[in-house]
């Protein structure tokens, strides 16, 4: 699935949703397999992105809202026969709302990716920077969720052409969990392809992708300790142009659940159990040439 199944690390702050094209659809029998591979044809690519998440620590709300468009163009094939393309972040729009009555004030740490763009690799393995942009730690993390929104680029590719109705499992990265990978008890992502339907007047392969990912083990945070216990889940829906050869719409929801206890050196427990709790919305969409 996504490589940048980022939904998991959004502890960090952003967090991704889910649901069907509201286009009519039509189910086709008799198809032909598919690859999945992405190979856009040179050219210039615009997308918009959306989400937002709700969070909930200890009976203290948090809400943030994202939106922006990217591009990708001046396609390049390198000298090891991948291709290259400049990726540029424009109308990047944050804000965070802390407490349920206060105003939404903007994430000033976003506003610095307004117009920025670096080059990006295109290969069987996915989409990403040629180089890693090296900025400040508030300047990476807002990078980070960004390029959340290039997953119409990266998504995770079968060993093996499918056919309607077969899935695929992809293990993933402990990377991608964070600080979290010590207590996850599995980690596999369920794709499947379902059906091909119609959208904006193009052929797509539907595919759904799932990940459920029981938490139970321990975080040490310097002499102390912190036992948690939970789940991450995530459903996916996404569309696979036949003919651009890559995802015109992602749509993918999220729901974190955790319970910690914290524990000193001696394990004697440190004050009461401490409760997480986050929903999240995420959406691509292709925007055109």
């Amino acid at each position: 699935m996504m490589k940048r199944w980022g939904i998991i690390v959004a502890v960090a702050l952003l967090l991704v949703a889910c649901g069907q094209p509201k286009q009519k659809v039509v189910v086709e029998s008799d198809l032909p397999p598919v690859d999945f591979v992405v190979n856009p044809a040179d050219g210039i690519y615009k997308f918009g992105v959306e989400g937002s998440q709700a969070i909930e620590v200890m009976g203290t709300s948090m809400e943030n809202f994202f939106r922006y468009k990217w591009r990708a163009s001046n396609w390049k094939v390198e000298d090891d026969s991948t291709r290259s393309a400049d990726v540029r972040f424009t109308d990047v729009q944050a804000t965070e709302r802390r407490g349920q009555t206060a105003a939404p004030e903007p994430i000033a740490s976003y506003d610095r990716l307004e117009n920025f763009s670096t080059r990006y690799r295109l290969d069987r393995e996915g989409f990403k920077p040629v180089s890693e942009p090296a900025r400040d730690q508030e300047f990476m993390q807002a990078f980070s969720v960004l390029g959340q929104g290039l997953s119409s680029f990266d998504f995770e590719t079968p060993e093996a052409p499918m056919r309607p109705g077969e899935s695929w499992t992809v293990s993933m990265d402990p990377g991608e969990l964070g600080p979290m990978s010590v207590a996850a008890l599995d980690s596999t992502i369920h794709l499947t392809y379902v059906d091909n339907i119609k959208y904006e007047r193009s052929q797509c392969a539907r595919v759904k992708v799932k990940v459920k990912i029981p938490l139970d083990g321990t975080m040490e945070q310097g002499p102390a300790k912190s036992h948690i216990t939970g789940s991450i889940e995530s459903e996916a829906t996404a569309l696979y142009d036949l003919e651009k050869r890559f995802y015109v719409l992602v749509k993918q929801s999220s729901i974190m659940k955790i319970t910690g206890q914290d524990f000193d050196a001696d394990g004697k427990a440190l004050g009461g159990e401490k409760s997480f709790a986050q929903n999240g919305f995420f959406e691509i969409t292709y925007l055109g040439r």
